[in-house]
């Protein structure tokens, strides 16, 4: 993994905010719902029900459209995870996530669509050509991009590599 300092423009700051806001919606609705359906029939549900009507719920709310579509499933399968070490007993029952507190979200790398353009350059999803300092380049291929806003107001992205020989730190 590789974590380095970002410093998008004033259009990728409103979409990436865009994109924080909808995952959350996201994450929230669905963990209602999930709560609602276990209450009632003592079963939870999956992420696959729950990806299958992520599909139905961009066609009614067309905001959803703006945000990163691998975001959103990625916040879902966050929720599935969290249920799942809930289950386990590994982990206290997932709670609502609110506005400001780790702003973050994770889009998966499809056909290339997250590359290291240069030394101070990346490309995200939605967010375009995004200026960075401090990345490093390692052997390997993107396999996920994690763009994250602290509470000072700083702009960070993780690259998460995978690599044939991993090597410790």
């Amino acid at each position: 993994m590789s974590k380095c300092r970002m410093y998008p423009n004033q259009k990728q700051e409103s979409q990436a905010v865009k994109t924080f806001g909808s995952c959350r919606y996201i994450y929230n609705l669905f963990l209602a719902v999930w709560n609602t359906v276990y209450q009632y029939t003592g079963s939870g549900m999956s992420y696959y029900s729950c990806s299958a009507s992520l599909t139905e719920l961009k066609k009614v709310l067309p905001w959803l459209k703006e945000a990163d579509s691998t975001a959103l499933q990625s916040a879902l399968r966050d929720l599935s995870d969290a249920f799942s070490a809930f289950f386990r007993k590994n982990a206290d029952h997932p709670v609502f996530h609110r506005k400001g507190f780790n702003d973050s979200y994770t889009s998966k790398n499809n056909s290339h669509s997250i590359r290291i353009l240069d030394k101070n350059h990346i490309l995200i999803p939605i967010l375009g050509r995004v200026k960075v300092r401090g990345l490093r380049i390692l052997d390997g291929k993107i396999i996920s991009a994690t763009v994250s806003r602290e509470p000072t107001g700083k702009w960070f992205v993780s690259l998460l590599y995978e690599t044939e020989d991993p090597k410790p730190l």
